[in-house]
């Protein structure tokens, strides 16, 4: 999303704590002064906490998206589905 969309100016948080989410399905929308784009779940599960400091300041997104930028926390409902996921390698030390 950082290379697609820069400068963030605003979040849609529609997903509120105790919403249940489905894999792929709408859990938000960001919009910079260009364009707007939705945010899909990355897997099923309950919200169990959104990050209201993203109303504030939306750019945590791009700057922050491993530390202060995340949208919402997800109890899986499917956890089958996190084979799916893409894994963040780290290089190995030599």
């Amino acid at each position: 999303m950082q290379r697609l969309i820069c400068c963030l100016a605003a979040l849609a948080h529609p997903a509120q704590v105790g919403a249940m989410l489905e894999m792929h399905g709408s859990m938000g929308a960001v919009e910079s002064v260009k364009a707007a784009s939705d945010v899909y779940a990355p897997v099923s599960g309950e919200v169990t906490e959104v990050n209201s400091g993203l109303t504030d300041e939306p750019a945590l997104i791009n700057t922050g998206a491993e530390t202060d930028g995340w949208m919402c926390k997800i109890k899986f409902s499917k956890p089958e589905e996190m084979d799916g996921l893409m894994v963040r390698r780290i290089p190995a030390l030599p």
